[in-house]
């Protein structure tokens, strides 16, 4: 289903029994999840016509023993399912209940799913969701959609911000609407009553991504500049990134090179990598990742890649401190 379908649904009152949202962008599937809740409960009876479960310790028993009464002083009945795992595997029976209970769905329910870290490929596998609702999956949008939505947020809040600034901070962000809209609150408080964002606002108030923050230090790299190394990892670590989890950044940013490296050999268009690589799929990105690889010989990406999964597995068993670790992975990758 099309996200404009599925939009026009909600603001119709056209809603059906299911609906499966997943996707990169988690920000616009909580806005969506939040607007269809105010839409359909009312908070006086919500404790017969809403429900949420949340993680993989529920009982499909009890979900659909739920689904399956009758709404209250009310024409529809929301029951949010969040990361329960039920349509992971097909051949689970928390799977096969779901799928037999969907193919004759009553219509006063409205079931959404919601899964995170849901994989693309197994969307066929789900497909019958789509008889009686809708997949919905919400992509990163393109660096120009994300300014313009950033603009108007802005607007709103009776701010100017120039087009140099507003690249500026969306850069800074990782293109995430959940990182520009935190770092977007920030950033309003910071400035009171001052209308104008400034170049220098976004320096001071703006955190960098962990993903923008990680190509900078790779770019220290590159250009053999190993003290600037150093402070961007500084910078990491004082952001309050784990060391464990900036490993694990890094080694998806050079497994990220060694692809597009390998991808540009084979003459695949960079307007094509986006589907092959970890980073944040930003045209900008992909072609800073594509640029980046080129400085790098292939035996020495996949040597790094190696390090980083050793490091990673020596932290986790306990044979090495995480702090040192990191150290080490960052002198291993500057020499």
């Amino acid at each position: 289903m099309e996200i404009k379908d599925f939009e026009k649904q909600i603001s119709s009152n056209d809603l059906k029994s299911v609906y499966f949202l997943y996707g990169d962008e988690q920000f616009l599937i909580e806005t969506k999840v939040k607007a269809i809740k105010k839409k359909l409960v009312d908070p006086s009876f919500a404790d017969f016509n809403y429900a949420l479960y949340n993680g993989k310790d529920n009982d499909i028993t009890d979900v659909l023993t739920n689904a399956t009464a009758f709404p209250v002083m009310a024409d529809k009945k929301l029951i949010i399912l969040k990361n329960t795992g039920f349509l992971s595997n097909q051949k689970s029976r928390e799977f096969k209940e779901l799928r037999e209970f969907l193919t004759d769905a009553p219509d006063y329910l409205c079931l959404l799913i919601v899964e995170d870290g849901f994989d693309k490929k197994k969307e066929t596998t789900i497909r019958f969701i789509e008889e009686k609702g809708g997949i919905v999956r919400y992509d990163f949008m393109p660096q120009a959609q994300v300014e313009k939505w950033l603009e108007k947020l802005f607007e709103k809040n009776e701010k100017i911000i120039y087009p140099k600034e507003l690249t500026a901070m969306v850069k800074r962000c990782g293109g995430s609407l959940m990182n520009i809209y935190q770092e977007f609150l920030k950033l309003m408080s910071y400035m009171g009553e001052r209308t104008k964002v400034t170049a220098e606002d976004i320096e001071n108030v703006v955190l960098k991504s962990l993903d923008v923050a990680i190509f900078d230090l790779v770019d220290h790299i590159i250009e053999n500049r190993p003290a600037k190394a150093m402070e961007a990892y500084k910078e990491l670590l004082e952001h309050k990134n784990e060391p464990i989890s900036i490993i694990s950044a890094i080694s998806s940013k050079l497994s990220d090179l060694l692809a597009a490296k390998i991808l540009s050999s084979e003459g695949v268009p960079v307007s094509e990598m986006g589907k092959y690589l970890e980073c944040l799929p930003q045209d900008w990105l992909i072609k800073k990742t594509v640029t980046q690889s080129k400085k790098f010989g292939e035996k020495y990406l996949r040597r790094m890649v190696k390090k980083c999964l050793d490091y990673d597995l020596k932290v986790k068993t306990g044979l090495m401190d995480k702090e040192i670790a990191l150290q080490l992975l960052i002198a291993d990758l500057v020499k």
